[in-house]
């Protein structure tokens, strides 16, 4: 998880607490001293519940303190990809794979095929 960043949670990029739930922010402006943000945090049990957080993702109730389990945390991305793998024109030894990443495995082959060193693809996962 990488820290809470307030702009790209307003963009819809997906947030959780440090210890994992989701969250949906319903309220990015509520006009009060710390202009704050309104939050429902998936719980264990009985579904959401309603928080408030500074605009840095600290809930309000938790002053001075940065590693409670609560605080809001960009949630990861887990991102797909496809790339060609290659061979050495002499030798038949497989040297690597391309620097470009396809979203499908059909790019990769035609990409791939216009190649005489190609040998195939390969399907790969990350998080970001």
């Amino acid at each position: 998880m990488k820290p809470f960043n307030l702009e790209e949670a307003k963009a819809g990029k997906p947030v959780c607490t440090r210890d994992g739930r989701d969250v949906r922010i319903v309220c990015w402006d509520v006009m009060n001293v710390g202009n704050c943000i309104v939050v429902l945090v998936m719980e264990r049990v009985n579904g959401e519940s309603v928080q408030i957080y500074y605009r840095d993702g600290t809930p309000v109730n938790v002053i001075g303190i940065t590693d409670t389990p609560h605080v809001l945390m960009m949630k990861s991305e887990k991102l797909e990809g496809w790339v060609c793998i290659f061979k050495e024109s002499t030798g038949g030894i497989a040297r690597g794979v391309s620097p470009i990443i396809y979203d499908s495995w059909e790019e990769a082959k035609f990409k791939g095929e216009a190649s005489k060193e190609y040998i195939g693809y390969a399907h790969i996962t990350w998080e970001e």
